[in-house]
């Protein structure tokens, strides 16, 4: 049974909580993911590949970001530019709207007080818009709404915010996006009824399991990154199991 493993990282940089991925540790799971000979996805090789099922390598990844943290600049980005990695990004526009306003050295917050930083200074954390342009031949872009509906700037419904994010990625990025990630992975069926009106084909949540190839994208289920390599070692088995893979192999 063919399976893609969808792995969810929110901020890389060297600090003890459950939403950081250290730089050291991050570098490892890309170099094992290299070792093992992985293929590294594109947010719209996941619509691709759900199409054609033939087109699927052996072996494949999707490394998702949630937000665009400026640390993804500030860490993230530079090492996987090294190795050649491909990933997704998920935006969410109004911060990096207002980051791109502002001026403000790097702050480095636990993720709590990020996001209050955002009402504050935007900058201090998040990228702007000109370092996302920058990233792009690394990250392909997806949506995570405008407001996140976490916003002291505007009072949107979701159909709004779903289209202001989708045309501003387009002006921004020159990037027609076919992709929504849910902000804390809350959704109902009226939500995901409305954004596929408006052009989103594939939706990224927090649930954590494997995607079958013959399933649709109305769910993607992701695995939250840890700090550690096991973690990483232990999903990739679950994943070679499902697809009756020699399992001993993938620790090798």
């Amino acid at each position: 049974m063919i399976c893609i493993p969808i792995l969810r990282y929110t901020h890389i940089r060297d600090m003890q909580d459950s939403h950081s991925v250290s730089l050291g540790t991050f570098e490892k799971q890309i170099q094992y993911l290299h070792k093992k000979s992985f293929s590294f996805l594109s947010l719209d090789d996941i619509i691709a590949f759900k199409k054609d099922n033939s087109l699927i390598p052996r072996r494949c990844v999707l490394l998702s970001f949630d937000g665009a943290w400026r640390d993804v600049y500030q860490n993230a980005y530079e090492i996987m530019k090294h190795y050649w990695v491909k990933a997704g990004l998920f935006v969410v526009t109004e911060w990096v709207d207002e980051a791109s306003k502002l001026t403000s050295e790097y702050v480095s917050l636990p993720h709590e007080q990020c996001k209050n930083a955002i009402l504050n200074n935007a900058r201090s954390v998040m990228c702007n818009w000109e370092e996302i342009r920058t990233m792009q031949d690394v990250f392909s872009i997806g949506s995570m709404t405008h407001t996140y509906q976490f916003s002291n700037i505007i009072s949107l419904s979701w159909h709004e915010d779903f289209e202001l994010s989708k045309r501003l990625i387009q002006e921004q990025l020159g990037v027609q996006t076919k992709h929504l990630a849910w902000p804390d992975g809350n959704y109902n069926q009226g939500l995901l009824r409305t954004a596929k009106s408006m052009g989103y084909e594939a939706f990224y949540t927090m649930e954590e399991g494997l995607n079958q190839a013959t399933e649709n994208n109305d769910a993607l289920k992701r695995y939250s990154a840890k700090d550690s390599l096991f973690w990483l070692k232990r999903v990739l088995f679950a994943t070679s199991n499902t697809r009756n893979f020699r399992i001993g192999k993938i620790f090798l």
